[in-house]
């Protein structure tokens, strides 16, 4: 499990309903219709920048990602409130921490988790 990841996001002003923003974790884009599968708060897209339902869909998708379905389901919100209501700008490229979270949030669930 890595102690970083790579976010890079993009969000045309027209676009603040989240349906053409853009996001890259370790320069992979990452799939609205994908993370769809397995939850539905966003059917309009990604958005960061707030609590609300654009950042959870982006949440998940990032988990899901990094943990796998099982895990990314019970930690996308704690990592909501914790990397992606704070980013204020329509265009970011960061280095996300993940150490802290892992520790908090991830390490304990692996015991949990089907292999």
């Amino acid at each position: 499990m890595e102690n970083t990841a790579k976010l890079k996001g993009y969000r045309p002003e027209t676009a603040h309903g989240g349906s053409t923003c853009k996001v890259w974790l370790n320069d992979k884009a990452l799939s609205h219709a994908k993370s769809l599968k397995h939850v539905t708060h966003s059917p309009e897209g990604f958005n960061w920048g707030y609590g609300g339902s654009g950042p959870a869909q982006l949440a998940y998708a990032i988990c899901h990602e990094l943990y796998g379905k099982d895990i990314a389901r019970k930690v996308y919100q704690d990592f909501k409130w914790r990397y992606l209501v704070a980013i204020e700008d329509d265009s970011f490229d960061l280095v996300l921490d993940l150490a802290e979270f892992n520790a908090v949030h991830v390490l304990p669930l692996l015991d949990e988790v089907p292999a």
